[in-house]
């Protein structure tokens, strides 16, 4: 401050004064020159000593000028940390700037930031006053007459009062004074339109005040004048920016506000309308809690249909509410509502079923809440509804699931305009968190019900349902003594599909398949979904024996030509067909199991001649299954008493004659038939998964053999010297390529001297795998084989792809060489290519010199047959690799 002026920027700054003293050096250094004049030359006169007397005085003066300048500038910041100002806001008014420099200016901020800090800690106080207060009181009237006689005290009024907002009347209300008290019906009213400092800070919504009303010409001040008052200061009560009253600090004398009294009059009407906030929302909330009590004390026990009329007619009584409902989406509609419950009238109605587009709810439903206080009719003048009822009021809320979804809504109609429709919004809604869960409650046990008894994927009949459902056919059919037909179907290479396309592609062909299956039935016909591709239909109600395979020979064909058309999933064409068995009742069985036995054993004879047809059950086929379980049963026997017997078909070098390695194949020296070849058990094997412990014996026997053969003597084979096959089964398990580490490592056999023969067939099963799993059995150092090359998997990507050594040629193309051309052009091709690609050839079933010398003039590498050799057992083998190299030619 300068006198009566704050100036905004230091007028001499210290940059000046510094500058000032550097102008003092030179009057310093002349007076030094001086001096050393007088004392060099010795000539002291009375002049010289005037001078040098007048600038030491100037530089002295000079000094002590400016330090009294600069202790004048640091004398309030001094004051402040000596005398501790910054607690109270009085103390404060001492911390005024002595200086127009920077420091006055610091100074004067430093007042700023502690008289705000100080008012923030005042504010709080107060706070927590009425925070204690709160509880002892039975009403907020109370708390309101605490906040204004706090008020004045602080601000030193002669009179505080509190004018509340009447929205009805449009005036301001004086309803609280600290010298007469809290007064509902007010002491005095002031028209809003008022010309005066109380109605335009309300409606400008900012802190007015009058210093002196003595001179002042702005607006009425009669009422000040009845009141005794001089000087006034107004600020506005604001709840969410909105003015809902007016506080009010009058002094009788002059007095002059200040920054800080205007700051402070706005707090403490802050807090006044915090309380008039709480005051207003504890009375909702209590009116609310009420009503909910009343509501839940008749729904707290009900559910289902129960709990939607209870809580309907509840919030009907407690709302005063001509109608209340709740109504769902039904499934696969969204623009209609079903209602659960509807009261209209104390009455409950039959539920129904109406559409939603130009009805209020039809503005509910996903959306929001929805509220019509009045004109509900004019609003929606095609809802024939509200004219029918004479209704004028709406609320409506919406309901969702657990995760966001629309199920319905919940609403209440009113024949009135409607006046407190915020506390009717927050009833229903309440109620309608409620509502929605037991809405959402009553569709998960409609699910598990359904989950129970259909298949989740298909919606078919799962086997429970059809058991159920083949049991009742079963008494019908005794009882009219007619037929029953049970088909058992399942999907030709499915699992290909399945691997290859992968899972979403065979779940899509599956439920088109069971959309097709039901198109091929009567309504009253079951098909249903066991699992997987498997599926059963159910065909009920036929006629004599005769007419029954008549009628069921029809179905089937019906469904084979049915199920065979292409199918177009994810944009790509499938073609599917069906191999499916048929048992028909009595003539197959007399009871549900049976019957479903007797259609799979079918099933399976179905598929053993060349699937895609299907077969009714015959005494042949049981025959065949029992034959077929005494097999399995047999395999698992000969695994426990060692009945297996490895044998060894030579490989053959054709440009040397050498001996290179054999393939292992297995022989089952049974105890009664003697020696069984693979052919007639291997099936039998990959089927009940016993392939996988009788392969991983055949490759321990094999790691013997290598071992003691060729891994002992340092003789592997460039091609591998023993190959052993590997069965897709086998190959699929997680657990196969440290199983066979493991069995190298405890047999002592090298991995270079053993090689795995896999079929084309493996290596649709999970591309990605196939190859990580390839990729881990050549790092060991073992070779890999394609057996049968041709015959499977018709993609030949996979020779540049996966780490393959050696291709096999499948004996169906070496049989008829070189006489049939298609033969002998494909062989050609096959070693032409494998040479191409790096990858050597074998030739399988070779048995006559014609072949062996057209596989010498293509380039083939290796051989083997009964041309050489049918396969031997271990010692025969030992014998061969004795005889010198060219005597293992043919003649």
């Amino acid at each position: 401050h300068f006198g009566r002026f704050e100036l905004q920027h230091p007028v001499v700054t210290l940059k000046t004064k510094v500058f000032i003293i550097g102008a003092f050096s030179p009057l310093l250094i002349d007076t030094m020159l001086v001096q050393y004049y007088w004392t060099r030359t010795g000539f002291f006169g009375l002049e010289t000593f005037a001078v040098w007397l007048a600038l030491e005085l100037l530089a002295v003066a000079g000094a002590v000028l400016f330090a009294r300048s600069f202790a004048q500038s640091l004398m309030p910041l001094r004051t402040l940390i000596d005398q501790n100002l910054g607690t109270h806001l009085e103390a404060l008014q001492q911390l005024v700037p002595r200086s127009t420099d920077e420091l006055g200016h610091l100074t004067r901020d430093i007042r700023t930031l502690l008289t705000e800090q100080a008012m923030h800690r005042e504010r709080l106080e107060i706070n927590n006053q009425l925070l204690q207060l709160a509880p002892d009181y039975a009403s907020m009237e109370v708390l309101l007459e605490k906040v204004v006689e706090k008020g004045c005290l602080r601000l030193g009024g002669d009179l505080c009062f509190l004018m509340v907002h009447d929205t009805e009347s449009n005036e301001l209300v004086c309803q609280v004074s600290n010298e007469t008290g809290f007064q509902e019906e007010g002491f005095f009213r002031l028209p809003l339109e008022a010309d005066s400092v109380l109605t335009r800070a309300f409606r400008d919504r900012e802190v007015l005040t009058l210093d002196d009303l003595e001179g002042y010409s702005g607006g009425d001040l009669s009422d000040y004048r009845e009141l005794g008052l001089q000087s006034v200061g107004a600020a506005p009560l604001l709840v969410t920016g909105q003015p809902v009253g007016v506080l009010v600090c009058g002094h009788r004398t002059p007095h002059h506000f200040t920054d800080c009294d205007r700051r402070m009059l706005q707090a403490f009407a802050q807090e006044a309308a915090l309380v008039e906030t709480f005051a207003r929302d504890f009375a909702k909330r209590t009116r609310v809690e009420q009503a909910i009590t009343q509501i839940m004390e008749g729904v707290s026990t009900a559910i289902g249909e129960e709990f939607f009329s209870a809580v309907s007619m509840r919030m009907a009584n407690i709302l005063k509410a001509d109608g209340v409902g709740v109504g769902i989406l039904p499934d696969g509609m969204d623009d209609r509502i079903q209602t659960l419950a509807f009261i209209l009238d104390g009455e409950v109605q039959p539920n129904i079923v109406y559409e939603t587009e130009g009805t209020p709810c039809g503005n509910v439903i996903g959306k929001k809440v929805c509220s019509y206080t009045s004109g509900l009719q004019e609003r929606f003048p095609d809802d024939q509804v509200l004219k029918d009822l004479e209704l004028q009021a709406y609320v409506g809320i919406p309901l969702f699931d657990a995760s966001g979804q629309a199920i319905g809504v919940q609403f209440a109609l009113f024949r009135r305009p409607l006046e407190d429709a915020e506390f009717v919004e927050t009833v229903m809604r309440i109620f309608a968190a409620r509502t929605s869960a037991e809405i959402e409650r009553l569709r998960i046990e409609r699910q598990m019900s359904q989950m129970a008894y259909y298949d989740s994927l298909t919606g078919l009949p799962n086997r429970k349902l059809l058991m159920d459902r083949l049991g009742q056919a079963l008494v019908h059919a005794e009882r009219d003594n007619s037929s029953i037909a049970v088909m058992m179907l399942d999907l030709d290479h499915f699992k290909a599909i399945n691997d290859s396309l992968g899972h979403p592609v065979g779940d899509q062909l599956l439920i088109e398949v069971a959309s097709r299956l039901q198109g091929c039935v009567r309504s009253e016909d079951t098909v249903a979904r066991l699992g997987g591709d498997e599926f059963v239909v159910l065909l009920w109600g036929l006629g004599s024996q005769a007419e029954a395979v008549q009628d069921t020979t029809r179905v089937a064909a019906k469904i084979r030509e049915r199920l065979s058309e292409p199918y177009v999933i994810e944009g790509r064409n499938l073609i599917v067909t069906p191999s499916f068995g048929i048992a028909l009742f009595p003539e197959n069985g007399r009871t549900a199991d049976v019957l479903l036995k007797h259609a799979d054993t079918a099933m399976y004879q179905a598929k053993s001649r060349g699937r895609d047809n299907y077969q009714f059950f015959s005494k042949a086929m049981n025959i065949a299954a029992v034959e077929r379980l005494e097999k399995e049963n047999g395999l698992r026997q000969a695994l426990e008493k060692n009945e297996f017997e490895v044998f060894y078909q030579p490989k053959i070098a054709i440009d040397t004659g050498k001996i290179l390695g054999a393939e292992a194949l297995l022989r089952w020296r049974h105890p009664s038939r003697g020696l069984i070849t693979p052919e007639s058990f291997i099936p039998v094997a990959e089927e009940s998964g016993l392939i996988v412990p009788i392969g991983s014996w055949v490759f321990r026997e094999a790691c013997k053999a290598t071992a003691e053969l060729w891994c002992s003597r340092g003789d592997c084979g460039a091609p591998g010297a023993l190959s052993v096959n590997v069965s897709p089964r086998q190959f699929m398990q997680p657990d196969f390529v440290s199983h066979i580490e493991e069995i190298l490592e405890t047999e002592g056999a090298r991995p270079g001297c053993m090689e795995l023969e896999l079929t084309e067939n493996v290596l649709i099963h999970d591309p990605a795998d196939v190859q990580t799993k390839l990729e881990r059995l050549k790092a060991l150092g073992l070779r890999i084989s394609i057996d049968d090359f041709g015959t499977g998997y018709s993609s030949l990507a996979y020779l540049k792809e996966l780490p393959i050594d050696i291709i096999k040629i499948d004996r169906s193309f070496i049989r008829d060489v070189p006489q049939d051309p298609n033969d002998s052009v494909l062989v050609e091709t096959i070693v032409a290519m494998a040479r191409h690609l790096g990858i050597r050839t074998i030739a399988e079933g070779v048995e006559t010199e014609e072949q062996l010398e057209f596989l010498s003039a293509l380039g083939c590498d290796i051989y083997q047959g009964y041309l050489f050799s049918q396969p031997v057992s271990l010692q025969e083998l030992k014998g061969m690799m004795a005889v010198p190299p060219a005597a293992n030619r043919p003649a």
